[in-house]
């Protein structure tokens, strides 16, 4: 697997999901990082694997999209509302809300993981992990 495109096909084959599915899982993920890691941690990953930095770019493209709708439903500000952050529950929820059956969560994690090292290596795969430790406890 050469990009996260790539890694998003591959996710969809393995799992016998959509690539929409696997996408926005990926994304999401992605998404977690930013928001719970240093700026120069999701930096230098957004440097190292290819195409990570396109798709979260589409995916802040379409929640802020979702958030202004929603916001103006509710007559609050876009940003009043929470996001799932770093929390079990949170990544559960944000993973099974793209799509992925909770059988296959550890698994897809696992597989997002080994990729993420593979192209950015294991100092910074370990950093990215740290920002958000209970994404390893989706995988035991």
């Amino acid at each position: 697997m050469e990009n996260m495109e790539d890694f998003v096909q591959a996710a969809a084959q393995r799992f016998g999901a959509s690539g929409e599915t696997t996408r926005s899982a990926s994304s999401g993920l992605l998404g977690a990082v930013k928001e719970n890691s240093d700026a120069a941690t999701f930096s230098q990953l957004l440097d190292r694997v290819p195409g990570a930095a396109a798709l979260v770019g589409s995916q802040n493209m379409i929640e802020s999209e979702d958030l202004d709708l929603f916001s103006r439903v509710q007559g609050m500000s876009p940003g009043m509302i929470g996001r799932p952050g770093g929390s079990s529950a949170g990544l559960l929820g944000l993973l099974t809300g793209s799509g992925i059956s909770t059988s296959n969560i550890g698994p897809f994690v696992s597989m997002f993981l080994r990729f993420i090292e593979q192209k950015a290596g294991p100092e910074l795969t370990d950093r990215v992990s740290g920002s958000l430790p209970n994404l390893k406890k989706l995988v035991e």
